[in-house]
């Protein structure tokens, strides 16, 4: 369970940080 719980947290992490880089990226490009 525990497991479960950390690895959907990184995923939600990185997901997180994946969608905040393209921002910052389109935001450059504009």
């Amino acid at each position: 369970m525990m497991y479960s719980d950390s690895s959907m947290c990184i995923l939600h992490q990185q997901m997180f940080f994946i969608g905040i880089k393209g921002i910052n990226s389109f935001a450059m490009s504009v």
